[in-house]
C-alpha cells in the first residue's frame, strides 16, 4: 500500500473509532435519562452510526477495497490505529457513577463533538485527494453543526437552573 493510500486509510480508521466512541457516547446516557434529553441523546447515537456507516462506505469508494472490522474495529495489530487525545479518558467517562446529570452531559458531548469537527476540518487540510478533503470537510460541517445544536440543548437547561436560582434569590 503506497503512503498515500495508507495515509487515508488511517485517517478512515481512526474517523471511525471516533465516530463509534460517539454512538457508545450517547447510547450509554441515553439510557440514562427519560424524555426530552433521553430523546436528543438517542437521535445523537443514530447520527454517530450513520456517520460510520458513512465512512465504512466512502472507504470503500476510496480504497476500491472493503474495510474488514472485527468488533474492536481493528484487524491486527498492524493496522491499529493508536488513540489520541479525544479518546484518552472516553472510557473513564462511561464508566462515571449514573448520577451525572444532563448539563454535565451535554458539556462533554460539546466537547466530543468540538474535537471531531476540529480532527475532520485537520485531516481534510492534509488529504491529498481532492474527493477525500471535499468529504472530510463536510463531515467537519457535519460535527460543527452537531456541537452547536448540543449547545443549544445545554443552554436551553442551564436557563431553567438559572431562573430557579434567580427566582429563589428574589423571593
Amino acid at each position: 500500500m503506497n503512503l498515500v493510500n495508507n495515509k487515508i486509510r488511517n485517517i478512515f480508521l481512526y474517523s471511525m473509532q471516533m465516530e463509534k466512541m460517539g454512538q457508545r457516547f450517547y447510547g450509554y446516557y441515553a439510557d440514562l435519562f427519560e424524555g426530552e434529553v433521553h430523546d436528543f441523546l438517542a437521535e445523537m447515537s443514530v447520527l454517530e452510526e450513520g456517520h460510520f456507516k458513512l465512512l465504512d462506505e466512502k472507504y470503500e469508494t476510496f480504497m476500491g477495497e472493503k474495510l474488514l472490522k472485527d468488533s474492536s474495529w481493528v484487524m491486527d495489530d498492524t493496522s491499529k490505529v493508536n488513540h489520541t487525545d479525544i479518546f484518552e479518558n472516553a472510557d473513564k467517562i462511561l464508566e462515571m457513577n449514573e448520577n451525572v446529570d444532563a448539563e454535565e452531559v451535554l458539556k462533554m458531548a460539546y466537547l466530543f463533538e468540538s474535537d471531531f469537527a476540529g480532527f475532520y476540518t485537520r485531516a481534510s487540510e492534509l488529504a491529498d485527494d481532492e474527493e477525500v478533503k471535499n468529504f472530510l470537510k463536510e463531515l467537519a460541517e457535519w460535527e460543527i453543526e452537531h456541537a452547536h445544536e448540543v449547545m443549544k440543548r445545554y443552554v436551553k437547561l442551564k436557563q431553567k437552573d438559572w431562573d430557579n436560582i434567580i427566582n429563589k434569590i428574589i423571593d
